[in-house]
């Protein structure tokens, strides 16, 4: 096994034991937790209401003690009053109950229950009507022949309240009993896992520890002597034994790295008199180069400043062109504004229109109520003037009647007239609103046929900067370039004495390397 697979047994190992550990803790402490939780969601809520349901049936018992020896009307009603809310009561408490029942016994103690508790009430109905028709005594005599009736329903919830307590203290043991296991379970789990970790920690320490002293004990050894031989014998085939593996392969190949430094050191030696003579050559031709460079540049940079003129011109029209432009933009959208008002103007007088024809129709209305009322008021006065010295006030109220329906009508009158002066006023304005509007969009269409006019003009304008810009560029790079050709000529020549003095290195290089490779002893 190799010991990348050792070190990843270890680690799973440990894992494992890191992630199940909290893991069977938590699992049992779940356990425990609903345990003992089940007091708290179900014995204690079931006890609850059981004792709700008895305390009301107790209740409910004394109240019909009390309406048999009460003879107040006001008594008796509010004593049955409260018996109905204590025997609602008891059965709400009952039905809450079901939601805490756990298994069959606790189910069939509920029935009983309320079987139990619904023969009662069926036995006290017949008691009130007794006492209703005043045959108390036969109602006293009833309680009293039932009470062993009555005492069973309360030892019946004495019972069930009895069993709640028994399941809440089994489930006390139980949850006890979980934890005390949950602890030995999880001692159990920490020593096996610490136990199998600890072996696995062991080997794999042991193999690495002893492959790699041998292994480095033969690196120190060629370190010491260069004698370059391959040597160590790593056993196994963990990632120790290929190291060394790797080693031997790694000490023959520089074996030849060196053979082959020493036969390229004599090669390099010669190669670096001929790149001597070299240079020189490269040095004249260099000179040469550079005058011409010079030359390029200088015409290079006059034309590039005569480009740059023609664009500045250029930039300034088009500036001019740029500004026209806003103007005309902001002629188009004032008229545009104007032209949307006036459509705003002209569809509000054609509301106003509308709204007088809906207040010529109202008007009409009034006229027809005030008719009618005129009418009415006439039919009061000889109405009143036939009722004599009783009719003199209703006579009044007629007269008053009459008045109102006059003064409608006239004010009814004076609208029209308005209405009719408005309606005329406003078929005007919508002339001129219409005038108005023509005016507008003829504005409108000039200034937009000049936009277009002087957009096509500021078109050809860019395109004329944009091949001047181009053309200033390109002058610019040659410039550039031949400024960057002489000093590459310059750099070329000096370069050209670094390379002689290079080559002069290089041959004293050579030598030193046949002296380093005569170091290393390559036998086998």
């Amino acid at each position: 096994m190799s010991i990348r697979a050792k070190l990843i047994l270890l680690t799973i190992t440990s894992l494992f034991g890191v992630v199940c550990l909290p893991a069977i803790g938590l699992w049992q402490m779940g356990k425990v937790y609903e345990e003992a939780n089940f007091c708290n969601v179900n014995s204690i809520p079931a006890i609850r209401f059981l004792t709700e349901a008895t305390n009301s049936y107790m209740s409910y018992r004394l109240r019909v003690w009390e309406h048999i020896n009460t003879k107040d009307e006001g008594e008796l009603q509010r004593t049955v009053a409260e018996m109905g809310e204590l025997k609602k009561h008891v059965y709400d408490s009952l039905d809450g109950y079901k939601s805490t029942i756990v298994d069959k016994e606790d189910q069939e103690l509920l029935e009983d229950e309320m079987a139990a508790f619904g023969a009662i009430i069926t036995m006290m109905d017949k008691v009130m009507e007794l006492d209703r028709a005043g045959k108390d005594e036969e109602a006293i005599a009833m309680l009293l022949k039932n009470l062993d009736q009555l005492k069973e329903v309360a030892a019946k919830f004495k019972k069930h309240q009895d069993y709640n307590q028994t399941l809440a203290k089994q489930q006390s043991e139980e949850a006890a009993a979980a934890k005390q296991f949950a602890t030995y379970e999880m001692l159990v789990i920490s020593l096996i896992i610490g136990v199998i970790s600890l072996v696995i920690g062991l080997v794999t320490s042991k193999t690495i520890s002893s492959s790699i002293s041998r292994l480095m004990g033969h690196i120190l050894a060629v370190e010491k002597t260069k004698h370059l031989k391959a040597e160590p014998k790593v056993e196994g085939k963990d990632e120790i034994g290929q190291i060394g593996a790797a080693f031997n392969n790694f000490v023959l190949e520089i074996k030849k790295v060196i053979q082959e430094f020493a036969k390229g050191a004599s090669i390099l030696a010669s190669a670096s008199t001929e790149l001597s003579a070299s240079t020189v050559q490269i040095s004249k031709t260099a000179e040469e180069l550079r005058d011409n460079a010079e030359s390029s540049a200088a015409a290079a940079q006059e034309t590039s400043s005569n480009l740059q003129q023609m664009s500045e011109a250029v930039n300034r029209i088009n500036i001019q062109i740029g500004e026209i432009q806003k103007a005309g933009n902001q002629a188009t959208q004032l008229a545009s504004t104007g032209t949307q008002a006036v459509h705003e103007a002209r569809d509000s007088m054609t509301a106003i229109t509308e709204s007088s024809k809906k207040i010529v129709g109202i008007t009409r209305v009034i006229e027809e109520i005030a008719s009618q009322t005129n009418l009415l008021s006439l039919n009061a006065a000889i109405e009143a003037a036939k009722a004599g010295e009783f009719g003199k006030g209703f006579a009044v109220v007629a007269e008053e009647v009459r008045n109102l329906a006059d003064r409608s009508t006239k004010a009814v009158a004076e609208i029209k007239q308005l209405i009719e002066k408005s309606e005329h006023d406003v078929h005007a304005g919508n002339q001129v609103v219409l005038r108005t509007s023509e005016a507008l969009d003829q504005i409108i269409t000039a200034v937009q046929t000049m936009a277009q006019g002087i957009n096509q003009n500021a078109r050809d304008i860019a395109e004329q900067d944009a091949s001047t810009k181009e053309a200033s560029l390109a002058v610019e790079d040659i410039a550039k370039t031949s400024e960057g050709n002489a000093s590459a000529i310059t750099q070329l020549a000096a370069t050209s004495t670094q390379v002689s003095e290079t080559a002069n290195d290089l041959s004293r290089t050579a030598e030193s390397l046949n002296d380093e490779v005569q170091k290393f002893r390559l036998d086998a």
